[in-house]
């Protein structure tokens, strides 16, 4: 019945990196991203990552933060990032979406 409505959409998970191909780059990265992070953060955006962006409009925005704690390796993550985009798409400029993943930031999934 939803598929003949037109009202059932199915999403794909992308291929996930191996936590092998991703430690050499997060380990002799970390600073430096942390820092262009800073440099690339606009308040006026409606989609952020990390915890800069959400300290930040923590602290500044008027917005509500929807914020989504995800991991590479989790399967039912995977399944709802591209659903939590159309909706955030649908309530552009009333609402902040931040993505955290946990892998990289460990201290700010554990405070929450």
């Amino acid at each position: 019945y939803l598929t003949e409505k037109g009202l059932a959409t199915e999403f794909k998970a992308a291929p996930v990196e191996t936590a092998e191909e991703a430690a050499p780059s997060t380990a002799s990265s970390s600073q430096p991203a942390a820092s262009s992070e800073e440099e690339s953060f606009d308040p006026e955006q409606d989609k952020h990552t990390g915890q800069f962006a959400l300290r930040k409009l923590y602290h500044s925005s008027q917005r509500p933060i929807v914020v989504l704690y995800t991991s590479p390796s989790c399967g039912p993550c995977r399944s709802l990032k591209p659903i939590m985009n159309k909706v955030i798409d649908e309530f552009a400029g009333r609402v902040h979406y931040v993505l955290i993943d946990i892998e990289k930031d460990p201290e700010i999934a554990e405070a929450a």
